[in-house]
Order: C-alpha cells, then sequence, then structure tokens
C-alpha cells in the first residue's frame, strides 16, 4: 500500500520570524514547506515550480506585493490563503479579485489556518468546475466557492466582510443565471458544469 505524495506549499512571507513558524507548523503536519520572502522571488519561483497550494502576505517590504502573486496563483490555478496585517475595504476588494481560498487576519490560530490550508487544499476539484458557460461576476464567483465549501449565508458575509443581504442578493442573480430554485440545484450544477 503507497501513501499519497506530501502535498508542497509555498509561504511568501517577508517577516521571518513568522514564516519559519508557519513553515515548522506546515512540516510538523506532513507537507513539504518552500519559503520566499521576497515577491519577485516568489513570482519567479512559480514561473517554475508548480505547488499544491500556497500562503501569500499580502504587504511585502521588497518587491511585488501579495496581491500580484495572487493573480499568478490564480492563473495557475493554485489554491491560496492570504495572511495578513490588512483587513481594510480596500485591501479586502483588491485581494477578492484574485479569488483566494481564504483570507486569515494576523495573528491566527494555528488550527485555523491547518483548516483553511484544508480548504484550500480541496479546491481545485471544485475551481476547475465552477468555470462554466454561465457568466459571474468576480463576486458571484467567490460566493460559489464559498457555498460549495457547505458554508452558510452568514459564514460566506463573514468571509467576504459583507452584509448578509448583499450576500442573498448575489446568490439570488447566482440562482437566476443557473435556472434553479435552491441550493442544492445550483451546487449540483455547479459540480457537474463543465
Amino acid at each position: 500500500m503507497t501513501s499519497e505524495p506530501a502535498k508542497s506549499i509555498l509561504i511568501v512571507e517577508d517577516e521571518p520570524i513568522i514564516a519559519l513558524d508557519l513553515k515548522a507548523l506546515l512540516e510538523r503536519e506532513g507537507y513539504l514547506v518552500t519559503v520566499r520572502y521576497q515577491g519577485y522571488k516568489a513570482l519567479d519561483l512559480l514561473e517554475r515550480v508548480d505547488f499544491n497550494a500556497a500562503i501569500v502576505d499580502i504587504h511585502l517590504k521588497v518587491g511585488n506585493d501579495g496581491i500580484e502573486i495572487g493573480h499568478l496563483l490564480s492563473e495557475k490555478r493554485i489554491p491560496f490563503i492570504y495572511l495578513t496585517s490588512f483587513y481594510d475595504q480596500e485591501t479586502l476588494e483588491k485581494a477578492a479579485e484574485t479569488s483566494p481560498a481564504g483570507y486569515l487576519v494576523k495573528p491566527f490560530q494555528p488550527q485555523t489556518l491547518l483548516s483553511s490550508l484544508m480548504m484550500a487544499l480541496n479546491r481545485p476539484r471544485l475551481v476547475a468546475t465552477i468555470h462554466p458557460p454561465v457568466a459571474l461576476t468576480g463576486t458571484e464567483e467567490i460566493i460559489c466557492n464559498i457555498l460549495s465549501q457547505g458554508k452558510s449565508y452568514q459564514e460566506i458575509a463573514d468571509q467576504m466582510s459583507i452584509s448578509i443581504n448583499t450576500v442573498r442578493f448575489h446568490i439570488k442573480n447566482i440562482y437566476v443565471k443557473y435556472d434553479v430554485s435552491n441550493r442544492a440545484q445550483l451546487l449540483n450544477k455547479l459540480l457537474t458544469s463543465r
């Protein structure tokens, strides 16, 4: 019986203490971890190496910021989590455009990070099927991804830092676009669309 190979995780974090703590935490869980402290070095590495997932700080002191890295990760369909000290509206909006699998604010609880990473690692299967011919807005696509993880409307609102009424508005539009009337029908269409 062969065991599944360890998942490879890229950490992009310019604070060495945080980066090394993250690396130690993930290695204890059996992940293969690579750390880059500068954005440009992370971008260069991503051009040559594929990872199973990434954890990215948004505001890096040297070179490219985490949002640029997030765009490349999205293009390469590598799921990632933002880990940052910033949660102002402008940063959240820019981050949402890159479709991260999660957004954690420092300081973080190790179990929260590990749970978010597990969800991110399971995301590629969902992301690959949530690009059907139906034209969704960026926000609608993010909501579909979170909804497919079994989250409630309130959890979606909390994760995206929007009101529950805004979530309901977008879900109503999504239902119309997919010609469905409930969550189960929507999830069925999302998971079977090619």
